[in-house]
C-alpha cells in the first residue's frame, strides 16, 4: 500500500518497485479505479466474456490477467464501492479470477501494489471501506510525504524536469536564477510534484531566455501578482521586528522546525538565524552581522 497526497509521485514508486523487483521482466500494468465507472470496475479487472452483459460485443481480457507473472498497480483504491471490495478480497485471497459472465476460475500470479491519497483508516471507521481488505493490502505499507515537508528534493527534481524538457524541446540546457530557486523551495506546493512540473513546463514553454526567473512564473503563483494589483498591504504600524518574526516562524513551521532549512530559504545563515531567536528568547538586541564577501 502506497499512501500520499495527490501529485506525490505514487505510481512512479509503484514502477520503481516494479522494475527493480524479480518480477522486472513481467508486465506492469496500471489502473485508474477514480476513471472507472463502477458497473464496469468488475470488467475491468477480471475481464468479461462475449455477451455477459449489454456491450458486451467480445471477450476481454481483465487487468489481473494482463499482469500474470508481474505487477498490477491499482490507484485510487479508496474509490471502490463495498461491493466491488469484497471481489477483490476475494481475488487476493484465493489467488484466482472469473471473468464477468464465465465459470471458469483462472490463476493469476501478481504482486499487487495500491495507492490511495485518501485516509483509509478514517474510512474503515466510517464504515466505507472494508477492514479485512484494508488489512490485505496494508502488509506493507509506505508513506510518501507532500513535497512541502522535502524541500531538500526541489532542487533535484527542478534540474530533472528542466534537463528533460530541455531535450524534449531540442533547447540549451536551462538554468534557474537565484531568486527563483528560494521562491521553488520555499512554496507549499499543495499539487505537489505534479505542479512543480507543471510550473516549469509553463515556464519553459511561455519563457524565450534559457535563465528563468521569478518573472517567468504562471501568473497563478508569481508571488509579484498581488504587488502590481495593488492588494497586498503590510497590517498598520507593523514594525520591520515583527514582519521579520513572522517570516522566521512561519518558515520554521514549513520546514518542521529544520533550522538548517529555514536558514537556506530565508537567504541567511544557520549561524544568523540561531542568534535571532536567541535574541527574541532573552530580549537582548543583536548587532547587525556584518556582511562577508564570497
Amino acid at each position: 500500500m502506497i499512501l500520499g497526497e495527490s501529485g506525490t509521485g505514487k505510481e512512479l514508486l509503484a514502477e520503481a518497485m516494479h522494475h527493480n523487483s524479480p518480477r522486472k521482466d513481467g508486465p506492469y500494468v496500471a489502473v485508474n479505479m477514480a476513471a472507472v465507472p463502477e458497473t464496469l470496475v468488475e470488467s475491468e479487472l477480471f475481464g468479461h466474456m462475449k455477451g455477459s452483459f449489454t456491450g458486451a460485443t467480445g471477450t476481454r481480457t481483465g487487468r489481473f490477467q494482463a499482469a500474470h507473472n508481474g505487477t498490477i498497480f491499482i490507484d485510487e483504491i479508496g474509490d471502490f464501492a463495498l461491493e466491488s471490495q469484497a471481489k477483490l478480497l476475494r481475488v487476493l485471497e484465493s489467488r484466482t479470477i472469473t471473468p464477468v459472465g464465465g465459470n471458469q476460475q483462472q490463476e493469476v500470479n501478481a504482486r499487487v501494489v495500491a495507492a490511495t491519497s485518501r485516509n483509509l483508516e478514517q474510512m474503515v471507521a466510517d464504515g466505507r471501506f472494508r477492514d479485512d481488505l484494508y488489512y490485505r493490502l496494508s502488509v506493507v505499507t509506505l508513506s510518501l510525504p507532500p513535497l512541502r515537508e522535502r524541500a531538500e528534493d526541489i532542487p533535484l527534481l527542478v534540474r530533472h524536469f528542466l534537463d528533460g524538457m530541455a531535450r524534449s524541446e531540442n533547447r540549451r540546457p536551462f538554468t534557474v536564477s537565484p531568486d527563483l530557486a528560494r521562491f521553488l523551495e520555499t512554496s507549499p506546493w499543495p499539487g505537489n510534484i505534479r505542479q512543480l512540473r507543471n510550473c516549469l513546463e509553463s515556464m519553459v514553454v511561455m519563457s524565450e531566455n534559457s535563465e528563468l526567473t521569478v518573472a517567468d512564473l504562471p501568473a497563478s503563483i508569481n508571488p509579484k501578482r498581488h504587488h502590481a494589483n495593488g492588494d497586498f498591504q503590510l497590517p498598520p504600524e507593523m514594525t520591520l521586528d515583527e514582519l521579520e518574526r513572522i517570516a522566521i516562524n512561519q518558515t520554521l513551521e514549513r520546514h518542521r522546525g529544520n533550522r538548517t532549512h529555514a536558514a537556506r530559504a530565508l537567504g541567511i545563515s544557520v549561524r544568523t538565524l540561531q542568534r535571532k531567536l536567541q535574541a527574541w528568547e532573552t530580549g537582548v538586541e543583536i548587532e547587525t552581522e556584518p556582511s562577508v564577501s564570497s
